[in-house]
């Protein structure tokens, strides 16, 4: 999987090098957002491994699944927001970019408040 999506991305990146030397940036930019969504794709097809694992392991473990589905939720955040604020900078918009990142890192801390809360009642139980 790591060399179709190498491979994928080393041809768009060349094309895309190819197209701005003729003044073609939008269909650079284009060729980017493909290969960014290629990743995606081929990549939310292993999510169900992911996924799966995460529900054994809270099984064997005992713990409740609850816990693991906002660390899932709060790890995929982080992944779209990286890619889409590396997608804004290739373009050359910085601003957008930094927004997308603390949009993100919002959503992140909203995600993992609930679990700070119970860390914090598991504390205070045993104190």
């Amino acid at each position: 999987m790591i060399w179709q999506i190498t491979g994928v991305c080393l041809a768009g990146a060349l094309l895309s090098v190819i197209l701005k030397q003729y003044k073609k940036n939008e269909y650079a930019m284009a060729i980017a957002i493909i290969c960014t969504a290629f990743v995606i794709t081929v990549c939310s097809l292993e999510i169900t491994d992911v996924v799966n694992s995460a529900k054994e392991l809270a099984a064997k473990s005992g713990l409740n699944y609850d816990f693991f589905l906002p660390v899932l939720k709060i790890t995929g955040i982080a992944y779209v927001a990286q890619m889409g604020a590396e997608l804004c900078r290739d373009v050359g918009e910085n601003t957008v970019a930094s927004k997308i990142e603390l949009g993100g890192k919002i959503i992140i801390c909203a995600l993992a408040m609930p679990i700070v809360c119970s860390l914090f009642d598991i504390i205070a139980d045993i104190l």
